[in-house]
């Protein structure tokens, strides 16, 4: 760590301590060579998350916004509060870099695991079937 004042890198460690929120380390540091003392912080720097697109094989950042976006429409004309579904985001999201290092999954899992109870039940679901030449749509109700 360079001096502010005469740009020495020749500095020691006086005190060291937790910063008020706890999310940097607090170091008081003396210049070796003029006697100034300053302070530096220690953040611990956050790796954005990436998304795999399957389609294509890109990977973008992660969006809470499109998770959040993606779960009001799954729960629209349901009574689900929007502080309920940005909570069930947040938990995800929080899920995803507790496991940031295991081998990459779909999100699919981890938001079915988190699905709100209001939301389950009976849902419509498209089921498509090949029929000679053509397809035949069957729409049927499958318990999810």
């Amino acid at each position: 760590m360079r001096c502010p004042i005469c740009g020495s890198i020749e500095n020691s460690v006086i005190d060291s301590r937790p910063s008020e929120d706890g999310t940097a380390i607090r170091r008081r540091r003396k210049c070796a060579t003029c006697d100034h003392r300053f302070n530096t912080f220690e953040r611990v720097e956050e790796v954005p998350l990436l998304v795999l697109k399957s389609r294509l094989g890109t990977k973008e950042p992660f969006d809470p916004n499109k998770l959040i976006a993606g779960m009001e429409k799954a729960c629209k004309n349901r009574p689900i509060s929007r502080q309920d579904i940005a909570r069930i985001a947040s938990d995800i999201e929080e899920a995803l870099r507790a496991r940031r290092h295991q081998r990459p999954r779909r999100a699919g899992p981890e938001t079915e695991a988190r699905r709100c109870p209001m939301a389950a039940g009976p849902r419509p679901a498209i089921l498509w079937s090949r029929a000679g030449h053509g397809h035949r749509l069957d729409a049927g109700i499958m318990s999810v």
